[in-house]
C-alpha cells in the first residue's frame, strides 16, 4: 500500500485505485528485471500507452522504478496475484508472491 500511494491519493476512486493498484504491481515486478530488459519494458509500456510524445510519463514511471529499488531493494518478492478488499477501516490489499529467484525473473 505505501508503494501504491506514491502513484495515486488514498482518496481516489475505486476505479483510479485498481488501475494504481496494477500499475504499481507492474512497476514491482520490473523493478526485479535485469536493467536493459527492464528499459525496454517501460519504454514498450510508454509507446502503448499513447504517451511516446509525454516525457513526464516515462520519466515517471523510471522514477517509481528507481524508488522501488531504492526503498525495497532488497525485497526480492514478485508479486504474482492481488485482491483489493474495501472494509470499514478502508482498503486493503491483500497480495500473493514468489522468490523472483523461484519465479525465473534471471535476477540481476
Amino acid at each position: 500500500m505505501e508503494f501504491v500511494g506514491e502513484i495515486v491519493p488514498e482518496d481516489a476512486s475505486e476505479d483510479e485505485f485498481a488501475q494504481s493498484v496494477e500499475l504499481a504491481v507492474i512497476l514491482w515486478n520490473l523493478a526485479l528485471l535485469p536493467d536493459d530488459r527492464r528499459g525496454e519494458i517501460l519504454w514498450r509500456m510508454g509507446q502503448r500507452a499513447s504517451r511516446a510524445d509525454d516525457p513526464f510519463f516515462t520519466g515517471r514511471m523510471h522514477e517509481l522504478v528507481d524508488l522501488r529499488r531504492q526503498r525495497y531493494g532488497d525485497d526480492r518478492r514478485l508479486v504474482v496475484d492481488y485482491r483489493i478488499e474495501n472494509t470499514k477501516r478502508g482498503r486493503i490489499l491483500w497480495v500473493t508472491s514468489s522468490d523472483a529467484g523461484a519465479a525465473g525473473t534471471g535476477g540481476e
